[in-house]
């Protein structure tokens, strides 16, 4: 699916056999030359499958799967998605303990810088040639807004 630029793409294995978390939709999102990669629940044989299916990977930002934890983001999948940036999407003091440690350091292994949810909201913005993290505040400062319109 295209629209305006914006590329939409199934990028999972799915089929039979897998899990539930693991045969979670995986999209990833391509404007310009710029990407985001949004996983899903995926565990280890869902990354294990998107990886087998042969689908471009690649991203400048993933939305961390299952939230970061310790059966998901392997090694493999984190350095085929090679991020900029990882995020993991997780409430403070949760009681599953997310992100597990092990996530986190495979995804910075693959050169991510790790970014989380649970301090607030993040921001990122395109131009479709580089993505870049801003303050979560500035998008309700329409001066802000504007200013990004110039770089």
């Amino acid at each position: 699916l295209e629209l305006g630029g914006v590329r939409l793409e199934r990028v999972d294995a799915g089929g039979p056999g897998l899990t539930e978390n693991d045969a979670s939709l995986v999209l990833r999102v391509t404007w310009g030359r710029t990407a985001i990669l949004l996983p899903g629940d995926l565990e280890e044989a869902g990354e294990a499958a998107a990886l087998a299916a042969g689908r471009p990977l690649r991203a400048d930002l993933v939305k961390v799967p299952h939230h970061g934890s310790r059966r998901s983001s392997t090694a493999p999948f984190a350095r085929a998605v090679s991020p900029a940036f990882a995020v993991a999407s997780v409430g403070a003091g949760n009681r599953y303990g997310f992100p597990h440690t092990e996530a986190v350091a495979r995804w910075r292994a693959a050169g991510a810088a790790w970014r989380q949810t649970d301090g607030g909201a993040l921001r990122f913005v395109s131009d479709g040639d580089r993505l870049r993290e801003v303050p979560a505040c500035d998008a309700l400062d329409v001066l802000a807004l504007r200013r990004e319109g110039r770089r």
